[in-house]
């Protein structure tokens, strides 16, 4: 549990939970989206489409918070074995609490409607969720735009030619169950490029360089796979070692947008 929440408040690239490799086991390849409303920069109703498997991607809204909370608690909650098994409800409902306080702060830097008056040059920060045709959140992802390692920068900028600085970053990403295999990921990363091109259009520094990645841990092949067939291709890795540091080593992969 301990190490469930310190992934909560010490990722370096935005507040954000782990990519896990629960969201995409046996997934296939889904047919693209179809755009129906393009992001609308600055205004209030943010953006909006619905993919051919008719997936409706939008930003998140308040409403929204309670449906997202218990989605990623129950994508990301690591459950207790052994003697502390009893302990497991307690834990979870812990849990979700941390997870439900920092989507409320997530929502208070929610773009676009919580982005009026603030310069260009200031980092966006949008939840995008997927619902089925019920209107039920059975996806989400956070999109933000974020200032580049320096590592990771010299990475970025040999592999796509460019200094990069700062990149637009995905993360959090969780797909309901009974969603899976049902082009709800692909939808959301869809979304997250879209989303990328508007800030870059309004001016967003954290989107100048047209560079947007994601982390996925390493030994998680089905999602690499689905980010890879999304157009993501690899960027750096942290070192094999990490284990022996209680880490989970991780892969950045990045695409163009």
């Amino acid at each position: 549990m301990a190490s469930s929440l310190a992934l909560l408040a010490s990722r370096r690239r935005g507040i954000h939970l782990p990519n896990v490799n629960v969201l995409h086991r046996n997934r296939r390849r889904s047919p693209g989206p179809v755009k129906v409303f393009s992001c609308a920069a600055g205004g209030g109703g943010g953006f909006a489409w619905v993919s051919k498997t008719n997936n409706q991607v939008s930003c998140a809204t308040d409403e929204d918070v309670g449906a997202i909370v218990n989605l990623q608690t129950d994508a990301f909650h690591v459950p207790m074995e052994g003697p502390l098994s009893v302990m497991d409800s307690l834990m979870k409902q812990q849990f979700n609490a941390e997870v439900l306080s920092l989507m409320r702060s997530k929502m208070r830097a929610q773009w676009p409607t919580k982005f009026q008056g603030r310069k260009p040059e200031e980092a966006r920060y949008t939840v995008v969720v997927a619902r089925n045709e019920g209107g039920d959140v059975v996806g989400v992802c956070d999109v933000c735009e974020a200032k580049v390692e320096q590592r990771l920068a010299q990475s970025l900028s040999e592999k796509h030619g460019t200094a990069v600085d700062n990149y637009v970053f995905v993360s959090c990403m969780a797909v309901a169950p009974e969603a899976r295999r049902r082009g709800v990921a692909s939808a959301l990363l869809d979304a997250a490029s879209e989303l990328a091109g508007e800030w870059r259009s309004d001016g967003g520094v954290g989107s100048a360089a047209g560079i947007i990645g994601l982390d996925v841990y390493q030994d998680n092949m089905v999602a690499i796979k689905v980010y890879e067939a999304n157009g993501y291709t690899r960027a750096t890795a942290d070192p094999p070692w990490s284990w022996a540091y209680g880490q989970r080593p991780r892969i950045c992969l990045s695409k163009t947008f």
